[in-house]
């Protein structure tokens, strides 16, 4: 990836002794710099958007999940049929007809995913300060909090795990993971012009 091409490269110039061959001028430093801030904002922006916009999908999802459990699993499917049939949306008759409660815990799953996600979201975009991270930490493990135990003594499918319950702290992970790397990455860019200036000090 570019990360991985530029960190070294970071290294190189920091760590390797001062050459005797002429250095490159203050035109050319420019060039290179500009040239890899130019990749950077090509590589960061369209990163951002794509995993902010399947964030966004996932809290769309889970608000359309509410909308189909309130209005009742006589539309979605006939209670007890195993999850993966003609529905997307089978799991919620699957649930209700083995879990006492299943529709209050579902609705608690899916609105803590739609919170978790649209803080991810955030983070993605790269505009999530600490209050957003602590809030998607915290609701991404409520699902877990509420389902685990019931769907481990149903020994639920795992497409059921994955919709109720893996869904929000996925979501925290790939989106904390994807900000890291392109904040190292501006952190990379920003490093390299300023050594250009410190080569031309020596």
């Amino acid at each position: 990836s570019c990360r991985r091409k530029l960190l070294p490269a970071v290294a190189d110039m920091r760590d390797a002794p001062p050459k005797q061959s002429e250095p490159l001028d203050e035109d050319e430093q420019a060039r290179i710099v500009d040239a890899l801030g130019r990749e950077r904002t090509a590589l960061a922006r369209p990163a951002r958007l794509v995993f902010c916009a399947l964030n966004v999908g996932l809290a769309a999802a889970c608000v359309a999940s509410l909308v189909a459990l309130l209005r009742g699993t006589s539309s979605i499917g006939v209670p007890g049929d195993a999850p993966g049939g003609g529905s997307v949306l089978a799991h919620q008759a699957y649930l209700s007809a083995s879990v006492p409660g299943a529709a209050v815990r579902l609705v608690a799953a899916y609105v803590a995913t739609a919170v978790t996600a649209c803080c991810s979201a955030r983070v993605c975009l790269g505009s999530a300060g600490a209050r957003a991270r602590r809030a998607a930490a915290v609701f991404a493990m409520l699902p877990a909090a509420v389902w685990a135990r019931w769907l481990l003594k149903l020994r639920a499918p795992l497409a059921v795990w994955g919709i109720v319950v893996f869904a929000a702290p996925l979501s925290v992970a790939i989106s904390v993971s994807v900000d890291g790397d392109l904040r190292a990455l501006d952190a990379g860019v920003a490093e390299l012009d300023s050594l250009r200036y410190k080569h031309k000090a020596v």
